[in-house]
């Protein structure tokens, strides 16, 4: 796997795959999003076929998965990351498959690839097919290649299976609709659900004298939230905490969790949480949805 710097050839492939999926938001990355499931919504996974699988989401990137067929007639398979980072994959599989294929997939630090759903399979766009139907046709690309150099994800009828197995502060479990379509966007009928503890809000953080101010964003412009200072004896602790953290530099952004005490995280590659995420995970942390309540 090696990254594409060519721009007219990343183009190319940019409109070729904007083409087939996302023509309506070529100037940005085509994300499908699932919202935190709510207390309303809980009727749903007792009516309706759902599936459990847990992502990484703090550490895995969002990316696609795209195979076709170049204008030289070249077979062509490459990896288009949200930062619109295009790699160059190897990959020895049947003839059909380069006829246009598209996997929603994520992307590890050490390069591992984990598809998660499939959009398109063979120049078919199958989208509106159920969950099962698509992630068996990821499944039947994986047996029809010779060795594969990615993974499908471990998807589950019960959610309690997975409940135990979370890492903190970094995965989260995704709660995906047998009979509902993906598409770019919100998916209304598919969510995701973490433990509420486990919760946390992306801050930037700009030096003020001996203080720190951290911030949010919205509408693209940031927006002072809460204001640590360091006269105060648990303020300067916060502070120094901050300020220990690997890469910190001011101005950077770092995740903090709050529950009965504020955790400091991390420095973080995250963008500062918008009002409105703000506002929906303070929502869901106040309705505080327990696994209990998910299996029943």
């Amino acid at each position: 796997m090696f990254e594409i710097i060519d721009d007219k050839f990343k183009k190319k492939i940019m409109c070729l795959f904007s083409s087939l999926w996302s023509s309506k938001y070529s100037n940005f990355f085509p994300n499908q999003i699932c919202d935190y499931i709510e207390r309303k919504d809980l009727f749903k996974l007792k009516n309706f076929l759902y599936y459990y699988y847990k992502k990484n989401t703090k550490y895995e990137k969002k990316a696609f998965l795209f195979l076709f067929t170049d204008s030289n007639c070249e077979n062509r398979a490459v990896l288009i990351v949200k930062n619109f980072t295009i790699y160059l994959l190897d990959i020895n599989c049947q003839e059909d498959y380069y006829k246009n294929t598209i996997f929603d997939v994520t992307i590890s630090g050490d390069d591992k690839i984990i598809i998660y759903d499939t959009i398109y399979i063979s120049g078919i766009k199958i989208n509106n097919y159920t969950f099962i139907d698509r992630i068996t046709e990821a499944e039947n690309f994986k047996k029809n290649t010779i060795t594969p150099k990615f993974d499908i994800c471990e998807y589950l009828e019960e959610i309690n299976n997975l409940n135990d197995t979370l890492k903190p502060f970094e995965e989260e479990i995704f709660i995906i609709s047998n009979n509902l379509p993906i598409k770019i966007g919100i998916n209304r009928g598919c969510f995701k659900w973490q433990p509420i503890e486990f919760i946390y809000f992306s801050f930037k953080v700009i030096e003020n004298e001996d203080d720190l101010i951290l911030y949010i964003c919205n509408y693209k412009k940031d927006l002072p939230f809460a204001k640590i200072h360091a006269s105060d004896p648990d303020g300067k602790d916060y502070i120094n905490q901050i300020k220990n953290l690997e890469k910190y530099t001011n101005e950077c952004i770092i995740d903090i969790c709050f529950n009965k005490n504020i955790k400091i995280l991390r420095v973080s590659e995250n963008f500062p949480s918008s009002l409105r995420h703000v506002e929906k995970l303070l929502h869901i942390k106040n309705e505080n949805i327990t696994i209990h309540e998910l299996v029943n």
